[in-house]
């Protein structure tokens, strides 16, 4: 709810919602700054913190905002550094720059999950891995 209600108060429209095992997904084809896209993209995690601060499903928005604060790509984020990588440097370096960060990040949290044997943050882990790699290579 919070991607939707800033992407409207940023003057952008929904074009699509899409429900996965792991999440929801939503596209728009709004023309929106760097600077309101980023605001956009934010604007989940933040409202996530903001409900585990009042206690509304504390676990569950916490644990929300921390996997979309991964620097990884399609994660909010990850598509955050894209961004700002993609304004301040040339594409070619930074597309290698992302797609290092996204994989020592999406490493880490595989290692992490099977050294806690943390059987939902692995089979995150393992989702966002082949997402990251059905998408960037």
């Amino acid at each position: 709810m919070g991607h939707i209600t800033a992407l409207y108060l940023l003057g952008g429209k929904v074009d699509k919602i899409t429900v996965s095992y792991y999440g929801i997904g939503m596209s728009h084809s709004s023309n929106l700054s760097v600077l309101k896209e980023i605001i956009f993209l934010m604007s989940g995690v933040l409202i996530n913190y903001f409900f585990a601060a009042f206690k509304i499903q504390r676990e569950i928005n916490f644990a929300l905002a921390f996997v979309n604060s991964l620097p990884v790509y399609p994660l909010d984020c990850g598509r955050v550094i894209k961004l700002l990588l993609d304004e301040l440097l040339p594409i070619e370096i930074s597309y290698k720059i992302y797609i290092f960060i996204g994989f020592i990040f999406e490493t880490g949290l595989i290692v992490y999950a099977i050294h806690t044997k943390n059987v939902n943050l692995f089979l995150i882990g393992i989702y966002l891995f082949f997402g990251f790699i059905r998408g960037n290579l």
